[in-house]
């Protein structure tokens, strides 16, 4: 998850909502400001990037920082994407 670093102070009750709902999966949530100096290192390290900045170009969702239930769905949406992506290869 990458945030502006203005809307994000303490990322604790954040990470411990995450964790709450999704136990086997982590999280590292971090300012924007690392996505844009060093894009390749979040492409080829992470499964899905939520961000907050709309400004940001590449393989990321924009999200609303301030609504714990866009994140958590956001989540969900892409672990039922790649469930399913997996399903439909091993029928194959």
């Amino acid at each position: 998850l990458l945030f502006n670093e203005v809307n994000i102070l303490d990322d604790s009750f954040l990470r411990n909502e995450l964790k709450r709902h999704f136990k086997n999966y982590e999280f590292t949530v971090e300012p924007s400001f690392f996505y844009k100096i060093n894009r390749e290192f979040y492409s080829n390290n992470f499964d899905l990037i939520l961000s907050d900045e709309p400004s940001l170009k590449g393989n990321i969702k924009i999200i609303n920082i301030l609504n714990l239930n866009d994140i958590v769905e956001s989540i969900h949406e892409e672990i039922l994407e790649n469930h399913l992506k997996r399903r439909k290869a091993s029928t194959n």
